[in-house]
């Protein structure tokens, strides 16, 4: 005889349903946060032939110096890559390059903006497979070409600030303080002295003095992504989770700066925001990963949601 076909949506019982205990809720959030990292790491699907044979083609017209036609195609297959970052990522750094090869400055810091955007919003640059010599020569024109303010309030490129190759980054802490002290007296508007004498205290544990370091360069460059990473490190050092994880959040530090992302992602954890840590593992590079404390608070981030660890209990109010 068949059994009746039980419908869930319709089924009803005589006794109310229960509603799920905190450590059901929290599981339930965690799974949820399982499949949004899931989402994130996806595969893309596979573009159209026509655009990819123009990517192809066009990077085929750079190889051979062919700057005019390689523009061109390049930028056709770029409006055909919208909805797929990892290779638009790679179609506009090959734009980017074949527009500094034509001399074309403005039409590169044009791209290169859309190439920020692009791994600001889905990390597609940092995924994309872009040859290491392309990565090195774009970030070499980017460093010549876009100015230090623009580059400084990029999420992601900050990191590309160029740093003066300078002996004093050589000597012994303490001589190294006096030279930096010096420098911000006698420049007092470029903020990479302040910012390196903020990192020196960091090291040391002079968490105010680095506070204050990272607040005079802000003030000379209110967009500067750097001073507020220096900022929201102390923050954590501090302790102070809550604080430390809106700062460093609104810096999208996870593939730029590994000391950001690993003090972002103790935040996450210490406030028990799961599928927060979650989404941010999942975007962290390998390199980061492999940091020996990261991959320890990845392997707890984990743990936790797969409820292999007991959330902490709390008292009733």
């Amino acid at each position: 005889m068949r059994r009746p076909r039980l419908d869930v949506c319709t089924a009803t019982t005589d006794k109310p349903p229960r509603p799920l205990s905190v450590a059901a809720h929290r599981a339930l959030v965690a799974a949820l946060a399982l499949l949004a990292a899931a989402a994130l790491v996806r595969p893309a699907l596979a573009a159209h032939p026509f655009y990819e044979q123009l990517l192809q083609r066009g990077t085929d017209d750079f190889n051979r110096r062919d700057y005019d036609k390689a523009v061109h195609r390049l930028r056709l297959a770029c409006f055909g890559l919208l909805d797929e970052p990892e290779l638009l990522a790679e179609g506009l750094t090959r734009l980017a390059l074949a527009q500094a090869g034509n001399g074309d400055e403005e039409g590169f810091r044009e791209t290169f903006q859309r190439l920020a955007e692009v791994e600001d919003r889905f990390g597609a640059y940092t995924a994309a497979a872009i040859p290491g010599d392309m990565r090195k020569g774009l970030e070499q024109f980017v460093g010549r070409l876009v100015p230090r303010a623009t580059l400084s309030a990029s999420a992601s490129f900050s990191r590309l600030v160029p740093i003066p190759e300078d002996p004093l980054f050589k000597l012994p802490p303490a001589k190294r303080r006096k030279q930096l002290e010096r420098r911000i007296e006698e420049q007092p508007d470029d903020v990479r002295w302040r910012l390196a004498l903020a990192e020196l205290d960091l090291a040391e544990g002079n968490l105010d003095a680095a506070w204050a370091q990272a607040d005079g360069a802000l003030s000379r460059e209110p967009g500067n992504m750097a001073a507020r990473r220096v900022r929201g490190r102390v923050l954590a050092a501090q302790g102070r989770w809550a604080a430390a994880a809106q700062e460093l959040g609104a810096t999208e530090a996870a593939g730029s700066d590994p000391a950001a992302a690993e003090a972002l992602l103790l935040a996450l954890v210490k406030l028990e925001r799961w599928s927060d840590a979650v989404a941010l593992w999942a975007r962290l590079p390998d390199a980061v990963r492999q940091q020996p404390r990261v991959a320890e608070l990845g392997r707890i981030t984990i743990e936790a949601t797969q409820g292999q660890m007991a959330p902490t209990p709390t008292r009733p109010r």
